[in-house]
């Protein structure tokens, strides 16, 4: 029999292809199948636990063959929330039990975590961004478009300038109210020529009295222009006066957008500021719709027969008389207006004085431009809080199409309209997969309906379905609490790495290709450090051809590393082979890492059980060596025997040492050891050749007290209590 030196040293040289042999055994390979082809089916605790040779297999990789028979005990370890400190198996001391729980996604209830999801709590969150968004862009469209008419026009010097530029067409269309979709440049050239003295000119010949509106529109259109009716201009005269620009334009700001934009507070103000020093009684002010409508914008006023008939009693009150209108009123805003409004009781402005003081002047017109908008913005939270609450009871897509209200909200922040938009045109648009660059959302090339169809999660019938995502949620708490966890080790602060979680789960949710990750290096260094790797200096797109990985394929890029944590990383995003966002099937039991993990485990078990029923040395140091990165503190080698085992040998301590008191031990192992030495491969393996020599010198190597470490506990079933109070104990018998 080889020494467990050289039997070490042989499997160590070439660990891969040791892990090879062993996988590629008939059993194994079997095993492996079945679990690879059954755990996906899975979708529940019970499920699995049901499946014998699926929950064995695993229970087997993670090290607790001598735990298969307490079902009734792992069950409640599954359905631990790992996020309660005080959840079951938080309260376990010994981390296989967390491990295990880790590498499901069992909730609570037993089902799994991830469920079909029409909008995620991001997506929400995004589509409100976006309907503000697009209110913001409305308002900023109108200023470029009346910038651009404004400009455009003054430079224009005949009709075809005009008529052949569909941006101009189309704004002054609007101007006047009408839909310029039927409106070419030639029936514009028509419009702009027509002679109202002559019968049969083109507005003129429109005599069906159901367009008698559209004609009179049209007819102050042709008129808001100088052209003669062959097309051209009088000598000297401009296609449109710098008064008829400011008219039109004026007009298109204040009635085509739905809501008043800054632009339209803007000119309102002015307009006040131009009329305030010419008002000299209460009736002018009254009889001046669009004064009357600043003044009650301004003060927050609702514009009703009530507040028409007392705010010219509130504007002529004389504050210094108690039995005044404002101050019998219980209005602190009708005491405003008449303390900020030089009104006279009699209705008029004093001789010599304005309506408004410069300072009072000023104190109204910035008010209102503060104000101007608090209608919208009151009817735009109340949409905003339909929305919030109705979203979450929609079941499928026609659930949105069909409820107006909601279908509205949506359309509009996307800059569609819903009254021309189709319906059917829509439930193609939300059910397309955008993963395939052929689905109907992609072919249309509009960028409005693939961000709709981003916003939402129907598949191809319409029912809601798992997020296309570029982690899973499950995958984004596992890789954050590693990060977190090997903060210490970088050199960070825990602010420091919480700051950086932060920033990670702000942004992953961001991810819509493989480009956003690569490009977003801050992102990207996270993974890697959370995965405890570094990037080889060549070449330059490693990580690219990485992800791109498939990670099923075990001659991949990635499954061809000898570092098995790039492939990893791979597994626990949803990228294609080209680098794309797919959907993965995540309402399984286990994400793609999460089989990956437990299938290696389990061949590392396995080949370290098969090392061991030679020499228990060596399976000793193997295990030793797959444990070792994970060793935080002495006290998580005194909790683990086979580790205390290895160690005491190696730093030669009597196994009497292990009777003594645990803080005298741990005390003796610091002094002793540089638990960073274990995450240094050279170091790593020089410590577990002492071990070796030093076991192949003390012990037979064909029988050693290490052989009970690995044993089966007995095969009788035993409540959950007392599984609870063996796996505490476990951990801590060796102490006393």
């Amino acid at each position: 029999m080889l020494s467990t030196y050289l039997n070490y040293k042989l499997i160590n040289k070439d660990l891969r292809q040791s892990l090879d042999r062993v996988a590629d055994q008939t059993t194994v390979l079997r095993e492996t199948k079945y679990y690879k082809e059954n755990i996906g089916k899975i979708g529940s605790a019970k499920e699995f636990l049901a499946d014998h040779r699926l929950y064995k297999y695993a229970m087997e990789a993670y090290g607790l063959d001598d735990m298969i028979y307490a079902k009734a005990f792992m069950r409640k370890v599954l359905e631990s929330d790992l996020n309660d400190e005080n959840s079951f198996v938080n309260r376990l001391s010994d981390e296989r039990y967390r491990d295990f729980a880790k590498a499901f996604q069992f909730t609570a209830d037993g089902t799994t975590a991830a469920k079909p999801d029409i909008q995620t709590d991001k997506q929400e969150d995004d589509l409100l961004d976006t309907y503000n968004q697009e209110i913001a862009n409305k308002a900023k469209a109108v200023e470029d478009d009346t910038d651009y008419y404004s400009k455009t026009v003054a430079k224009l010097t005949n009709i075809d300038g005009f008529v052949n530029d569909r941006r101009l067409v189309e704004y002054s269309l609007k101007a006047f109210g009408i839909d310029p979709t039927y409106y070419s440049a030639q029936i514009m050239r028509k419009i702009l020529t027509s002679d109202p003295s002559d019968p049969s000119s083109y507005i003129n010949s429109i005599k069906d009295p159901a367009y008698a509106e559209i004609a009179e529109s049209l007819q102050a259109l042709a008129d808001s222009f100088n052209f003669n009716s062959d097309g051209s201009l009088p000598a000297g005269t401009p296609v449109q006066t710098t008064a008829q620009i400011k008219s039109l334009t004026e007009t298109y700001v204040l009635s085509v957008p739905d809501r008043v934009t800054p632009m339209a507070a803007q000119l309102n103000t002015d307009y006040f500021e131009s009329k305030a020093s010419q008002i000299t009684s209460v009736t002018q002010l009254m009889g001046d719709e669009r004064l009357l409508s600043y003044v009650l914008t301004t003060f927050g006023l609702e514009d009703n027969a009530t507040t028409r008939a007392n705010l010219p009693k509130a504007l002529t009150s004389d504050l210094s008389n108690p039995a005044s209108f404002a101050n019998t009123s219980n209005n602190d805003t009708y005491r405003k207006l008449a303390q900020l409004f030089n009104f006279l009781p009699d209705g008029k402005v004093p001789t010599g004085q304005k309506m408004l003081g410069r300072d009072e002047l000023a104190e109204v017109t910035v008010t209102y431009m503060a104000a101007y908008d608090d209608a919208d913005q009151k009817d735009d939270s109340e949409k905003i809080a339909f929305y919030k609450n109705m979203i979450d009871v929609v079941e499928d897509v026609d659930g949105l199409v069909n409820n107006f209200i909601l279908y509205d909200f949506v359309m509009e922040a996307f800059g569609l309209d819903p009254d021309t938009e189709s319906k059917t045109t829509i439930r193609k648009v939300l059910t397309s997969d955008l993963s395939d660059p052929n689905s109907f959302a992609n072919q249309t090339r509009d960028s409005r309906y693939i961000n709709l169809a981003e916003a939402f999660n129907f598949d191809a019938s319409g029912k809601p379905r798992i997020p296309r995502t570029a982690q899973s949620e499950g995958e984004i708490s596992s890789t954050a609490s590693a990060y977190l966890v090997g903060a210490t080790g970088r050199g960070q602060t825990l602010d420091q790495a919480k700051t950086e979680t932060v920033y990670y789960r702000e942004q992953i949710d961001r991810v819509t290709s493989l480009k956003d990750l690569l490009d977003n290096k801050r992102l990207l260094t996270y993974v890697l450090e959370a995965f405890g790797v570094t990037l080889p200096s060549t070449p330059a797109d490693f990580m690219e051809q990485v992800m791109k990985s498939d990670v099923d394929d075990p001659d991949s890029f990635a499954n061809k590393l000898e570092d098995r944590r790039f492939a990893q990383i791979a597994a626990s995003f949803n990228f294609d082979t080209d680098g794309n966002l797919v959907v993965r099937p995540e309402d399984q039991s286990q994400s793609r890492r999460g089989v990956m993990n437990t299938i290696e485990l389990h061949t590392r078990q396995t080949l370290e059980k098969q090392s061991g029923e030679e020499n228990e040395g060596l399976r000793l140091a193997l295990y030793f060596q797959r444990k070792a990165s994970g060793i935080t503190s002495v006290y998580s080698i005194l909790a683990d025997r086979a580790l205390q085992q290895v160690v005491f040998k190696a730093l030669g301590l009597p196994d009497e040492m292990a009777q003594a008191p645990v803080d005298h031990q741990a005390e003796l192992l610091k002094s002793r050891l540089n638990l960073d030495d274990f995450k240094d491969t050279e170091k790593l393996e020089r410590f577990l050749s002492r071990f070796s020599i030093r076991y192949d010198m003390e012990n037979d190597t064909s029988t050693s007290l290490a052989t009970a470490l690995f044993q089966n506990a007995g095969q009788n079933e035993v409540s959950v209590n007392a599984m609870v109070s063996f796996a505490q104990l476990r951990a801590s018998r060796y102490y006393s």
